[in-house]
């Protein structure tokens, strides 16, 4: 199996405070990726537009998918990444406001905690993809 590393870049921001409601909706394949159960919560990266154009690469190409747990609610693309060296999930719903503009990022811990992040912060996110095929949870 193929493995390709790809760097995107953005600025940490305050979400709408949903992510911890689809975190918990969506828990048990995010602990399967994870391999831990996730923080309630997401650190949201805006992208810069080098970035979003990666991202809208990726997207096309993703090898993770989380179908929806139940009627209503929409499919999620994951890759697994790190930022700053802590292991994570970057997601990108199907249904969200912002679109492949923002990584939604969900690890085991509070990144913002454990990497004393605040808004503002410009992060990095390593996104590592396999060429093994679609996985779907």
């Amino acid at each position: 199996m193929r493995f390709a590393k790809y760097v995107v870049r953005g600025r940490v921001f305050t979400g709408l405070g949903e992510g911890r409601k689809y975190v918990a909706i969506y828990a048990e394949p995010l602990r399967r990726l994870l391999g831990c159960t996730p923080y309630l919560g997401t650190l949201n990266i805006e992208l810069d537009s080098e970035s979003r154009k990666v991202i809208e690469e990726l997207a096309r190409a993703s090898t993770l998918v989380i179908e929806p747990p139940r009627p209503g609610l929409g499919k999620v693309l994951a890759w697994r990444c790190t930022v700053q060296g802590v292991p994570c999930l970057a997601l990108a719903p199907e249904k969200s406001v912002y679109g492949l503009r923002v990584l939604e990022v969900v690890a085991c811990t509070s990144l913002r905690e454990v990497l004393r992040l605040k808004d503002g912060d410009w992060v990095e996110v390593e996104i590592v993809m396999s060429s093994g095929g679609t996985e779907t949870l």
